[in-house]
């Protein structure tokens, strides 16, 4: 499977994967329809998605920080409701980077400012999530890891409150209901 989701990616295609762990919630659910394309348009940065080759399946994480190891860029990635990072991932792991995300009826395009903006905030919560692993006493470890997912769920609750907006199919079909309701009102006026 993913050596033709790659063979898809690299000939020009953009390719549709639906989430099935639970790993970036609450920004991804199970589910959710994510669409991804080669990554050509503009380097890896942090709070971008990114799908990679790791094995068994593809993984889908956030890049929380780029860094250049002897000579090659390394990307450290991590699940928003992981509290570690990856392992750090070579730039021929990456497949491809997501562009958008259908949940049910909504549509988050992660290209504009304000999800974008908010991916970099999430990826910067992280890795302080990861770091406040070393935190001690373990009871401030505990409140500052709490603390962090919960302006890890209030970022990603802002992101799809602000910035997702209604499929056009949804509004097709919003457009239709609310037609026949007037009609149905007229009729029985």
């Amino acid at each position: 499977m993913l050596d033709l989701i790659a063979r898809r990616l690299r000939g020009g295609d953009s390719v549709q994967l639906v989430v099935t762990s639970a790993s970036m919630a609450p920004f991804l659910l199970p589910g959710d329809c994510i669409k991804v394309r080669a990554i050509t348009d503009r380097p890896v940065r942090p709070g971008d998605l990114v799908l990679a080759h790791r094995l068994p399946r593809p993984l889908v994480h956030r890049v929380v920080a780029c860094q250049c190891l002897a000579g090659e860029r390394r990307f450290t990635t991590k699940g928003d409701n992981a509290t570690q990072c990856d392992a750090p991932l070579a730039n021929a792991e990456l497949l491809g980077r997501v562009y958008q995300i259908d949940r049910g009826c909504r549509q988050l395009a992660l290209q504009r400012y304000l999800a974008h903006g908010n991916g970099v905030a999430l990826a910067w919560l992280s890795r302080l999530q990861c770091r406040s692993a070393g935190v001690s006493p373990p009871l401030a470890r505990r409140l500052a890891v709490r603390g962090l997912r919960a302006a890890m769920r209030a970022g990603a609750w802002l992101t799809w409150r602000f910035a997702s907006y209604a499929s056009p199919q949804s509004a097709a079909q919003q457009y239709e209901e609310e037609s026949a309701q007037q009609q149905a009102r007229r009729g029985c006026g």
